[in-house]
């Protein structure tokens, strides 16, 4: 997932951001006094993802779900006469 996105997603939830550290930017979701650090990559792996968002007491992100919807590229009919 890209960091911007998650970020985006923190914010929505009610975290705001609490500090800046030299290779990690930490979160409080104020509400219920808890902190997570969201590493400096443009791509943040699923579980770093999920363990965020259960440190900071907020819905899991349901990445996976998005992504079992989107269309398949390509031509179907073309996929199946050259098999």
């Amino acid at each position: 997932m890209k960091r911007r996105d998650l970020i985006r997603y923190l914010e929505a939830h009610g975290c705001r951001l609490l500090r800046e550290g030299g290779s990690h930017t930490v979160y409080l979701h104020p509400a219920r006094k808890k902190v997570s650090t969201i590493p400096r990559h443009r791509e943040i792996n699923e579980d770093l993802v999920r363990r965020i968002c259960r440190d900071l007491e907020i819905p899991e992100i349901l990445e996976s779900a998005q992504a079992s919807s989107a269309p398949l590229s390509g031509n179907p009919g073309q996929l199946a006469r050259e098999g």
